[in-house]
């Protein structure tokens, strides 16, 4: 059905209302209630509603395209932490390495040099807390006659709890040479 586009209705200024060819039927009058009736019609059964399966097919899209962001920076936000703890139980075991190293090999005290069986201590400061580090040394007499030691000297530094989720340990191993004969380097 065609809509006539020659009708003419009355305006408040007495004269009929045009708009590109089509007149303006108002909404409440009798005309206007048929002619939706009449576009209604014409749209096709199978037509009807596709657009609100599509605004709610783009919605549930969206929302899971958000839940998908959503997780995505959780699972981020756990490697970046975990990454972090990993480097610093790393430079923790670093510095009980060091530290093992300057009393073995720093000027004897006890005759010669002292490396304690095991020592344990924490660090302190700036996210180096609850880190555990252990240092163990052993000391063989390399050359008898010559007072030449090898220390052999193992870190190893320990975050959180063992069989948990947030659990870091790096352990680092080192060989030291000192001979206690000023003069003589046989290492």
């Amino acid at each position: 059905m065609k809509m006539k586009t020659s009708t003419h209705f009355p305006s408040p200024s007495g004269r009929g209302q045009r708009v590109r060819g089509v007149a303006l039927i108002p909404s409440h009058s009798p005309a206007g209630r048929r002619e939706r009736a009449e576009c209604a019609k014409r749209i096709p059964g199978k037509y009807r509603g596709a657009a609100l399966v599509s605004a709610i097919f783009l919605l549930v899209v969206l929302a899971a395209l958000g839940a998908y962001m959503l997780t995505l920076s959780g699972v981020e936000q756990t490697t970046l932490n975990r990454s972090l703890i990993n480097a610093r139980t790393y430079y923790a075991a670093r510095a009980g390495l060091e530290w093992g190293i300057h009393r073995a090999v720093a000027p004897p005290t006890l005759g010669n040099g002292e490396c304690a069986t095991s020592a344990q201590f924490s660090l302190t400061g700036y996210g180096l807390d609850d880190i555990q580090v252990t240092v163990e040394c052993a000391s063989n007499l390399y050359t008898p006659g010559d007072n030449t030691y090898v220390y052999t000297l193992t870190s190893i530094a320990r975050y959180g709890t063992a069989g948990t989720v947030d659990y870091s340990e790096r352990k680092l191993e080192t060989t030291v040479c000192r001979s206690a004969n000023s003069g003589t380097n046989r290492c």
